[in-house]
């Protein structure tokens, strides 16, 4: 049996992202500013996302934050630690994520979030409560292959049930 179903990107789609430097900036307090903490975080999260795909499991992931935790170090000029980053990253559903998910389960579609993402996409979508109204979660990290590859959406596909 086939199932009809809608894949959905995480961030931006689902989740979005405060400004990382608002986070970053509260933990470093007055060791640096603005006019530093912008760019810096900006550079971070260029790296992030062109790596993302590397932290495929907790091992790789904690060498992909260290790695981002560096960047950060060098950039700023003070040391920023693995936890302070992770910490200062903060995701929120949109508010009309679930009932969007609510309603398109209702119409008996299967629901999946298929993203560029390392290995802690599914525990960031169960923190900010949209994990139960999926039917799957998708990375680029988990799936080896990083969006618009066709392969990534191969393992979302067989979580909805669908024919390919």
């Amino acid at each position: 049996m086939s199932s009809t179903a809608v894949l959905f990107d995480a961030l931006g789609t689902l989740v979005e992202l405060e400004p990382p430097w608002v986070g970053l900036g509260e933990a470093l307090g007055d060791a640096v500013n603005e006019a530093q903490l912008i760019p810096a975080v900006r550079a971070e999260m260029a790296y992030y996302k062109e790596h993302s795909h590397e932290g495929r499991d907790p091992e790789s992931l904690a060498d992909l934050r260290a790695r981002c935790a560096e960047l950060l170090t060098r950039e700023l000029g003070i040391e920023v630690s693995v936890q302070t980053l992770v910490d200062t990253i903060r995701f929120a559903p949109y508010p009309d994520a679930v009932p969007s998910l609510e309603d398109l389960r209702s119409r008996g579609l299967k629901l999946v979030c298929v993203s560029n993402w390392d290995c802690s996409l599914g525990e960031v979508l169960e923190r900010c409560g949209l994990a139960a109204h999926l039917d799957g979660v998708v990375s680029s990290a988990a799936a080896g292959a990083r969006k618009p590859d066709p392969a990534i959406f191969e393992p979302a596909l067989e979580l909805a049930d669908c024919e390919r």
